[in-house]
């Protein structure tokens, strides 16, 4: 009895000792990494993955429900008549780029690094790895603060025809309307872009310096080696919205 009681609160635990290296590694990023890569946390990486899909998610809620179909007369939301018929296919694809960007990240950051000389083990590069996935989660729920706060005096889109939805269709004819009548829109969204391009070589320098132990100079050659890839093979996810 006394053990079935006890799973919930080590689950509970290891749960709240995730969310706070998830929230550690964005506010504190040097000391996060090097407390990580001595004792890495396994659930942290699976737990942002559940964010980063649960916020993405919110991000298409609000542009579905900001724009109509006009079919035949009748008005439907987009989330109606294109997001939930392929919701599960849709996060099941944005989960496998997820892990796919993941583990290439993984990868990149063991094979650079040896090569510029480092001889750390390859476990804790697991859990820090995966830790950049907290790019997206702070990109993501920028653009939605930003779409909720541009809704506000944004009009709905309203589409006309007899055809299928497209969710990258739609969401670029709304962006488009909405940067057309709010062009401040535009330029917060490309900030954005940017912050997370640099935050995210910034967390892949201190990975290399701070757990990978190399100097200064050679975990800036690393970064420019392995970020610039990692950021290409990322924007088949960040593109989506």
């Amino acid at each position: 009895m006394s053990d079935s009681y006890s799973l919930p609160r080590v689950l509970g635990r290891a749960l709240c000792n995730s969310f706070k290296n998830i929230a550690r590694v964005i506010v504190r990023p040097v000391s996060t990494v090097r407390n990580l890569g001595e004792e890495p946390d396994y659930l942290a990486p699976l737990l942002l993955i559940f964010l980063v899909l649960l916020v993405y998610s919110f991000n298409v809620f609000v542009i579905s429900l900001n724009v109509k179909y006009d079919v035949k007369g009748t008005l439907t939301s987009a989330w109606t008549h294109e997001v939930e018929p392929i919701l599960a296919m849709l996060m099941a694809g944005r989960l496998l780029n997820l892990i796919f960007g993941w583990f290439t990240y993984f990868f990149l950051l063991f094979i650079v690094s040896r090569f510029l000389g480092s001889d750390k083990e390859l476990y804790p590069l697991f859990t820090l790895s995966g830790l950049i996935l907290h790019i997206f989660l702070i990109q993501l729920t920028l653009n939605a603060i930003i779409l909720l706060a541009l809704l506000g005096s944004a009009k709905p889109l309203y589409i006309k025809g007899l055809y299928d939805g497209s969710l990258a269709l739609t969401a670029g004819l709304a962006y488009n309307q909405w940067t057309g009548s709010v062009p401040l829109f535009a330029s917060i969204k490309k900030l954005v872009e940017w912050f997370s391009f640099f935050w995210g070589a910034t967390y892949t320098f201190t990975v290399l310096k701070e757990e990978r132990e190399l100097s200064s100079i050679r975990a800036l050659l690393g970064t420019v080696i392995i970020y610039p890839i990692n950021a290409f093979i990322a924007l088949f996810f960040a593109t989506a919205l």
